[in-house]
């Protein structure tokens, strides 16, 4: 028997579901923003922003998602269980103040001052990457042409 390893995630977004905001990681938005996970029944979720890695790139994603957590660690829900002191990646509704610009604004920082290797997808292209399963791997194949520097 043989079992296919799952692939790492290359994209970062930022997106505010159903009233709270958070920043994830995943290898397809089609799966979490298309009819699934965050829209079921009539919502309508979109992201705000993405950041895509290059092949091999991988490691800064995650290193993304630890510097997230550690610049809004007092903002984010604890996971219950456990110590209490794990936290997700969801910002609190105890602060509206943090929105999807601010998370982008930090972030952004971040990704300079850390030398990550991401980049952001064009706006114009965020619509198509939920709703087409397809173009992810044509993103993929020319990041320069749908993606812009941090």
């Amino acid at each position: 028997m043989t079992y296919k390893k799952k692939q790492e995630a290359d994209l970062a977004y930022i997106s505010d579901i159903n009233g709270q905001r958070k920043s994830g990681k995943s290898r397809t938005l089609k799966r979490r923003f298309s009819k699934s996970q965050y829209n079921q029944g009539m919502q309508d979720n979109r992201v705000h922003t993405v950041y895509i890695c290059p092949d091999g790139w991988t490691a800064d994603i995650k290193r993304y998602e630890k510097l997230y957590k550690r610049f809004f660690y007092d903002q984010l829900i604890k996971k219950s269980g456990g110590n209490g002191k794990e936290a997700s990646e969801w910002i609190s509704e105890e602060f509206p103040e943090i929105t999807c610009e601010v998370i982008k604004e930090v972030m952004e920082n971040a990704i300079r001052s850390e030398n990550l290797y991401l980049r952001r997808v064009k706006e114009d292209y965020l619509r198509k990457l939920q709703d087409d399963s397809d173009f992810i791997h044509t993103l993929r194949e020319n990041i320069e042409k749908y993606t812009e520097a941090v």
